[in-house]
Parts: C-alpha cells; sequence; structure tokens
C-alpha cells in the first residue's frame, strides 16, 4: 500500500523431485523456508509468483501450475504478506527467487 507494485520473480519447482500436495500446503502456511529448499527447473509446471511493494511492505505471491493445453491456473488465492507476515518472510522469498534464477 502506497508503493509501485513490481515483479520480484517466480520460482519453478522440478516436478520429478516434488510433490504438489506437499507444496500447495507449505505454500498454505507460509513454510517459505521448506519452498526455497525444494529443486528448482527452468520448464515446470508448478511455480510461486512473486510481487512486491517495497514502500508498503507487502508482498503478494501466487501458486500456479498449467494443464496439457498449456493454460496457467492458479492453485491459490493470492496470498498476502504485510506487517510481521512481511518481516518474517521477504527475505527469504527473495533469495528463493535470487537462487531460482540460477537453477
Amino acid at each position: 500500500m502506497g508503493g509501485k507494485i513490481k515483479e520480484v520473480g517466480l520460482k519453478k519447482f522440478k516436478r520429478d523431485e516434488t510433490d504438489i500436495d506437499r507444496i500447495l500446503e507449505a505454500f498454505l502456511r507460509k513454510d517459505f523456508e521448506y519452498l526455497a529448499e525444494l529443486p528448482g527447473a527452468y520448464s515446470a509446471p508448478v511455480q510461486i509468483h512473486v510481487e512486491e511493494d517495497k514502500l508498503g511492505q507487502e508482498m503478494y505471491c501466487l501458486l500456479t501450475s498449467y494443464d496439457s493445453n498449456s493454460n496457467i491456473i492458479g492453485l491459490t488465492n493470492v496470498l498476502t504478506l504485510s506487517g510481521n507476515d512481511y518481516l518474517d518472510h521477504a527475505d527469504v522469498i527473495r533469495q528463493m527467487l535470487k537462487d531460482a534464477e540460477n537453477d
């Protein structure tokens, strides 16, 4: 709230080494440390998209996948991190996305 919303990045989870149900559960309970440890891959169906308002200290995270026709589908509603949630998780999420750029 108050700043510009900018894309931070995304992480794609390696298909054969990840369990979509575990990813979904971890996302919903905001276990970004667990998600950061999972292997990434360049082309993978399950992905976290992250945008941020640094001035307003809010982060917006969306877990998606795609179907056989390459249509992107949301697996969850947008998860908004603000206040203590933002302070607790923003650095881990940024590092996860930075590491994902190298996958």
